[in-house]
């Protein structure tokens, strides 16, 4: 019996710890207030407007570098900001990570410990 307590006890402080590192993951990451989903990209939003645009020079059209507008004028990007719209996959690590938490069982008994013990290993993985 001393033996299966030893093991609840690794278990339980294996979760813990499983749980203080995802706490301190999400103090580091961005929330999303309107969706509560945490953000683990670390990019930000952008899509090009008029202000990462700049009017072209008669030499950077001869050369072809240019966006021709509505306007007809022709422009080249000056932004190095990277285009970024969030998918899933700026959530995925978390909601993995939640995921496999949340299937660790609440109750951790001497017939399921080998399996909750597994499931805290998924969980890291």
């Amino acid at each position: 019996m001393k033996k299966i307590w030893k093991k609840l006890l690794a278990v339980t402080l294996a979760l813990s710890m499983t749980m203080s590192i995802a706490s301190v993951g999400a103090v580091a990451a961005e929330e999303n207030a309107e969706s509560g989903k945490i953000l683990i990209c670390g990019k930000e939003v952008h899509t090009h407007n008029e202000n990462c645009y700049k009017l072209c020079t008669e030499e950077e059209v001869a050369n072809g570098n240019y966006t021709i507008s509505e306007d007809a004028k022709f422009y080249r990007l000056t932004c190095t900001q990277e285009e970024h719209t969030h998918t899933n996959e700026c959530y995925a690590a978390v909601k993995a990570f939640l995921a496999a938490v949340a299937a660790i069982p609440g109750e951790i008994t001497e017939e399921n410990w080998e399996d909750a013990k597994a499931k805290v290993d998924a969980a890291w993985d």
